[in-house]
Formats: C-alpha cells, structure tokens, sequence
C-alpha cells in the first residue's frame, strides 16, 4: 500500500483496509485514476473502495464514479461509515452482502441481456 500524505486516514479507511487484507486482497491505497484517486485499489478485481464518511457528497460521488467507469471500467464500491464500524465479522457479512448483491445484479443483467438477444422474452 501506498502511503502519501496528501489524504487523512479515517478510521472507516482504516477498518476498509483491514477488511479487505483480511480477506486476502493486495490492495494500493489512494490509488490515482485520471484527475481522482480511490480509497482503495484491489487490482486483482479491477475495482475500487470506497469508506464513505460525512464528507462525500452523493452527487460528486455519482459524478465521480460514472467517470471512473466510462473512462477505466472501473466499479465503485462505497461502503457507509456506519457499515465500516460494526466488529470486524459484521464487517466482513455486510462487505459479503454487498458483493454478492452486486456480482449477482451485474451477472444477472448480463445473462438476461443475452437471454432476451437470443429471443426470451422475461
């Protein structure tokens, strides 16, 4: 991991950090993209982290992330503050929800998508 002092290691960093190590994932913090840099950078996923904290603003986030993805088909996954302050297990089981939910969603849309180019109709 990288450490520069241009950023403030919040605690919801931190426990990011430590989860996503925990899990077995190398990760670059504060990793820069183009004009942004993310929180957390699993190259292995080719997927950022985000702990958001009280100073993100949903709309620059959205903004932010719809750049990230059309530029380097990045995906942002923020996770809340509050999500990043439970025990590490609680933890890992929301991270685990909101990868599942994610994967799945994005699979799903996908293999619907081919399903209906194929003549299915839902």
């Amino acid at each position: 991991m990288r450490n520069t002092p241009k950023f403030t290691r919040t605690q919801p960093h931190l426990n990011l950090m430590a989860m996503l190590s925990d899990l077995g994932f190398q990760q670059e913090e504060e990793r820069g993209f183009g004009q942004y840099a993310v929180d957390s950078y699993v190259p292995r996923l080719h997927a950022a982290f985000e702990a958001d904290g009280p100073q993100h603003s949903q709309s620059s986030d959205k903004k932010r992330d719809a750049y990230l993805m059309a530029k380097y088909a990045l995906p942002v996954f923020r996770m809340s503050a509050k999500d990043l302050s439970g025990t590490r297990e609680e933890q890992l089981i929301v991270l685990a929800r909101f990868l599942l939910r994610h994967l799945l969603e994005d699979s799903a849309l996908a293999r619907k998508s081919f399903a209906r180019s194929s003549g299915w109709e839902d």
